[in-house]
């Protein structure tokens, strides 16, 4: 926990004490090696030092104001924490308001306030300020603040639940989530042991930051595994963007910003710096674009800002650069730290967060809604229980309108007293549903391709750029509109409408809207096998309302052996698509007819899903080899039996 008040340090009490232990031989050389620690932020190697003494020298004033103080800067046991120095106060006997002693108070309102006790934090300030010089005074101010935030916010708690990833936390610290434009991979940093027998460089036992990779597979995460040869040696590695087609994956190493790009057979390709017009010989850190790729945010500290770390913004230029960062000015930055900025995909909201603003202690996630001249409102803070008394950071919204992801140290676990990494699932969502759209352009050269999209009133909605190696391209737009979609390429140009409901918000349960394949007059490659079920390789893309291209609602069409049951022997099956209507034909489809089944939903739709498996490994084989050689390149194994509380059956109709 970074200390808010610079008093919060270990000191020598001098404080007149009935019973006073003196510390003598081999117990004093003890108290000073653990005084050495503490005073140099070693908290964690500190505490047990003093525990040993405190259980020889238990009226030992010294030893048990430091405990707490210890106790209190590692983010660990708040009851501990209190417990000494309560105890520390106890065994001070002097009437005066000594600096030793305020500085003892202090600390004890600052516990509190940890613990979510402001009233109690507030009655410990108002007992000490008659007594403290002026800049106690205006830390008692500012904290006082702190403490009004809290429990404003502790009475107006936001209707959420908040759970950990336990099949990603460690015991080290997890932090800086970062998810697909699908929400099907996770991305984050940890400072876990990365490999066997590796030992500690760090004085709080952690590790190297290293970037882990997981995929959301059978209602769960996967254990995460290390991403390598991101650069060629040791280091500190942090991973703050990946874009929404899953293509580029933006980092920062030593205050400098770089960008990975995927390439489907090798992975994660060596990072590259970016240029002088983003990184500077100040630090440039926690790099994240928009949905479309045209706008980077990130902090940095360099002179001209309004002090400590701001938010800055850059726009990515015709040719794909990006253009000198502007600050992103005072309705966003403070004195203070800004950190770790975010903008939702519906391209409307900045989630940042900072200890400049209102807080209810350390750094809260904060959010902001960007005008349509592109600058900021006044922010709002996100509230409890997602914000706590200590730091709370690296906040990230996804594309599932009820679901986001943040990191935090929670003092109400005592076992763990690093960052983990939280879901956060909305009751009440006040946000639209988000829409998302998958699609692929043929052309001879994609990196000219440029997608524009606008709503039907002419309102700007989005500009994307399609996978330079497949054409490939994820678009994220709000649920309920209609929307103009251009494909210009060169001097050529394209054009589709599309229409998005309610019923199209995407979730883990619903693969994304797949828009037929647009093919360029360049383009020499026969598309039509790969495309068909999907829309014409030739035509204009199928409108997103009616699918005509794709789908037929003649409810006597002839589905051949379709399956209508819904009774698979078998655990597990791989859901290959979902569509508003029932298809016409499975014959352009590439897989075995009589392995195919449907399911229709309760709100519409029809669900697809292909075989029948007993373990989920089995299931993983055919699901890799559906998305390597057909065009559902967004299957996902399932439990078959899932399927049973969506169905629409006899008496639902």
């Amino acid at each position: 926990m970074k200390r808010l008040l610079s008093i919060l340090i270990p000191v020598v009490c001098v404080a007149t004490v009935s019973a006073q232990n003196k510390l003598r031989g081999k117990f004093a050389k003890e108290y000073d090696e653990a005084y050495e620690k503490s005073v140099g932020t070693d908290y964690y190697k500190a505490i047990p030092i003093f525990r040993s003494l405190y259980e020889k020298y238990p009226e030992n004033i010294d030893v048990v104001f430091n405990l707490g103080v210890s106790y209190l800067n590692a983010s660990g046991n708040p009851d501990s924490t209190i417990f000494f120095l309560q105890k520390a106060l106890e065994l001070d006997t002097d009437p005066t308001y000594s600096i030793e002693k305020i500085e003892l108070l202090m600390a004890l309102a600052r516990a509190n306030q940890l613990k979510y006790d402001y009233a109690k934090a507030l009655e410990i300030y108002d007992e000490i300020e008659p007594y403290a010089d002026a800049e106690v005074k205006a830390m008692i101010a500012a904290e006082r603040e702190i403490c009004k935030t809290g429990l404003e916010l502790l009475a107006n708690p936001v209707k959420l639940s908040v759970e950990p990833l336990t099949t990603i936390n460690s015991k080290f610290n997890d932090y800086r989530p970062i998810l697909s434009g699908d929400a099907n991979k996770l991305i984050f940093t940890s400072r876990r042991q990365h490999s066997a027998g590796q030992e500690s460089k760090f004085a709080d036992g952690q590790f190297e930051e290293k970037i882990y990779e997981a995929t959301y597979e059978n209602g769960q995460w996967t254990n995460p595994k290390m991403i390598q040869g991101l650069f060629d040696d040791e280091g500190q590695e942090t991973a703050t963007c990946i874009t929404s087609n899953s293509t580029e994956m933006y980092l920062h190493r030593g205050g400098d910003i770089y960008v990975s790009k995927y390439d489907e057979e090798k992975g994660w390709q060596p990072a590259q710096k970016l240029s002088e017009a983003i990184n500077t010989k100040y630090d440039e850190l926690f790099p994240y674009v928009n949905a479309d790729n045209t706008e980077m945010y990130f902090i940095s500290n360099r002179p001209g800002g309004y002090g400590g770390y701001d938010v800055y913004r850059s726009y990515r230029l015709p040719d794909g650069e990006w253009a000198q960062a502007k600050n992103l000015g005072a309705s966003v930055n403070t004195k203070k730290d800004e950190y770790s900025p975010v903008i939702h995909p519906s391209n409307g909201m900045l989630y940042f967060c900072s200890n400049g603003q209102k807080t209810m202690g350390g750094f809260d996630i904060f959010y902001s809604k960007q005008n349509a001249d592109s600058t900021f409102t006044e922010v709002t803070n996100v509230g409890y229980p997602i914000n706590t008394p200590d730091d709370d950071l690296y906040f990230m919204p996804t594309t599932l309108y009820e679901v986001a992801f943040y990191a935090s140290i929670d003092w109400k676990q005592d076992d763990n007293h690093s960052f983990n990494i939280y879901e956060v699932s909305y009751e009440d969502p006040e946000k639209k549903g988000l829409v998302l759209l998958k699609g692929r352009v043929c052309a001879q050269n994609l990196a000219q391709i440029v997608i524009e999209v606008k709503t039907d009133s002419d309102e700007y909605a989005g500009r994307y750029r399609v996978n330079e190696y497949n054409g490939n391209y994820v678009m994220i737009l709000e649920a309920g509109k209609k929307y103009d979609i251009t494909y210009k390429y060169n001097e050529n140009e394209k054009t589709c409408t599309v229409e998005t409901k309610q019923s199209d918000v995407y979730s883990r349960e619903r693969n994304p809207l797949l828009l037929s394949d647009v093919t360029m007059p360049d383009c020499d490659i026969n598309t039509s096998d790969e495309t068909a079920g999907v829309g014409t390789a030739e035509g204009t893309p199928a409108s997103a309302a009616d699918n005509s291209s794709l789908l037929n609602t003649d409810e006597n069409a002839d589905y051949g052996n379709l399956s209508p049951n819904l009774l698979l022997d078998k655990k597990y099956t791989v859901q290959i698509m979902s569509l508003r209507s029932k298809l016409h034909s499975l014959g352009s489809i590439s897989l075995d007819k009589d392995s195919i089944y449907e399911y229709e939903y309760k709100d519409g739709w029809f669900v697809y899903s292909y075989g029948a498996f007993e373990t989920v490994g089995e299931a993983n084989k055919v699901k890799n080899r559906i998305k390597s050689t057909t065009y559902m390149r967004d299957s996902f194994v399932r439990n078959a039996h899932q399927y049973n509380k969506y169905i629409k059956r006899r008496e639902d109709k």
